[in-house]
């Protein structure tokens, strides 16, 4: 064999060597995977507590009546600041100031969903939801769930399902005093009828 075939026979055998010096390596051990890190949960701070517009002043028409009832109680009231402070849910009475606080939250732009609880006059409780559409200053519909338990009445603890209808018609007559309620044509004011003086004129 000559020289030159025998060196090439030679580098050949060298460079199969080195392929398999390199496949018999041993594998490097694989890498630690990086520890999975869990987001730890973030409190979040508790919406505050939503307050309802202040009903604008003026002469304001309320439809009050039982759900699946055609009977329609209408109202005209002479709504100012202190009036509309005191109202209670239904508009039609001056007993929001026996009512603990209420649970309001904005469910959009002009709707809110509310809670409370109210003091009745002879002991019993009545528990309000429900659920206002409008901006509440103007005009607003509102459904509202009322149950009523330890009444000295028995008839009074039940559940009683309300649509309420409200809106601003205008400024109050220069007769009519802050919490003036007319009813077909007869007229009573809230504040005298809880045994206070009408803020008349």
């Amino acid at each position: 064999m000559s020289k030159t075939v025998y060196r090439s026979a030679f580098c050949c055998v060298l460079a199969v060597t080195a392929m398999a010096g390199g496949c018999g390596k041993k594998p490097e051990p694989p890498k630690k995977s990086e520890p999975v890190r869990v987001m730890s949960a973030v409190s979040v701070a508790p919406r505050p507590m939503q307050v309802l517009p202040a009903r604008q002043p003026g002469l304001w028409e309320t439809s009050v009546r039982e759900d699946g009832s055609d009977d329609v109680q209408t109202l005209q009231i002479c709504i100012d600041g202190a009036t509309d402070a005191r109202l209670g849910l239904r508009g039609n009475d001056l007993g929001g100031d026996r009512c603990g606080p209420k649970s309001i939250s904005r469910i959009d732009a002009d709707s809110w969903k509310v809670m409370t609880t109210c003091r009745v006059p002879d002991g019993g409780a009545e528990a309000y939801s429900g659920t206002f559409t409008g901006d509440f200053a103007t005009a607003y519909t509102m459904k509202l769930r009322v149950q009523t338990t330890g009444a000295a009445i028995p008839q009074m603890n039940r559940v009683t399902n309300y649509i309420i209808e409200s809106k601003r018609t205008g400024d109050c007559k220069p007769d009519q005093a802050p919490g003036d309620v007319t009813n077909d044509g007869v007229t009573v004011n809230l504040f005298e009828m809880e045994g206070g003086k009408a803020p008349r004129p």
